[in-house]
């Protein structure tokens, strides 16, 4: 049904929970969530073109990419839940909660795109809807004038929104660019721990000792046998090496003596 601008009672939003008169509804309208740019009296006119409707819990009010009928919906009690699907995903993520006086749909009726993003009920909701056509063919040939203070409100609204959505890229970009940075630090130092280790050595070359490195102590000479006491080695390692002449000779008259033995006397 339309709100019935003379008898504000019979004009009430009805509720088990609570009833909205047309001043509440006006007034959640021009509140900060919704359209602030558009004025009381102005409000006060636009609620006599909306209906009131209630979701029950589970309710999709709009399906993401769906053109379906545009609408604007404004949220008098209830909760709504704002979902979008990824590319690629199966699941949706849930991008917001709304509450009452916050305004949904407002720029399907602007641009007749499908929807940005799926709209449920996640409690029982109350709300109060203004259809396009409504706003169409009966605001603006009944009075122009309100009609286009709600669409300036309107376009307010998503500007406002639009330069929020900008500052929280730029404090977004912000964040990954000195996370970036710390990163790159962190790298960088890690680098240069890795530069200054000492060399890794091998567990056969670290149990055996090590030996100076460096020049050779005045005092530390090498001790050698002089060559003159060298035996005289033939160059030809299967020959015997020769003996002076009375060692030879006490050698071969040991040689002989043990080749024919003397006898003794005859007994």
């Amino acid at each position: 049904m339309y709100l019935d601008s003379d008898d504000e009672d019979s004009g009430s939003f009805l509720s088990e929970r609570r009833s909205f008169t047309r001043n509440d509804v006006a007034e959640l309208l021009v509140s900060a969530t919704s359209l602030p740019e558009l004025s009381l009296e102005d409000a006060l006119k636009v609620v006599n073109f909306m209906k009131a409707q209630r979701l029950k819990v589970g309710t999709v009010l709009f399906k993401e990419g769906a053109k379906s009928h545009n609408t604007i919906v404004l949220i008098l009690q209830g909760d709504i839940v704002v979902s979008q699907q990824p590319p690629g995903q199966a699941s949706s993520v849930v991008m917001t909660v709304l509450g009452a006086g916050h305004l949904v749909g407002e720029l399907g009726v602007l641009d007749g795109k499908p929807r940005s993003a799926t709209c449920t009920a996640a409690t029982e909701v109350d709300v109060a809807v203004l259809d396009q056509v409504d706003l169409e063919q009966r605001i603006f040939r009944e009075d122009p004038p309100v009609g286009v203070a709600l669409l300036r409100a309107i376009l307010m609204q998503v500007a406002e929104r639009l330069r929020a959505t900008n500052h929280r890229v730029f404090m977004l970009s912000q964040i990954v660019d000195s996370m970036q940075m710390e990163i790159k630090d962190q790298q960088e130092q890690g680098e240069s721990a890795i530069r200054t280790l000492p060399p890794a050595s091998s567990p056969l070359s670290s149990a055996r000792p090590r030996l100076p490195v460096g020049p050779r102590p005045a005092n530390a000479h090498r001790r050698t046998r002089p060559m003159d006491d060298a035996p005289n080695v033939n160059a030809d390692s299967t020959r015997k090496p020769e003996l002076k002449p009375d060692i030879r000779r006490r050698r071969q008259g040991k040689d002989f003596r043990s080749t024919y033995p003397m006898s003794g006397p005859s007994q």
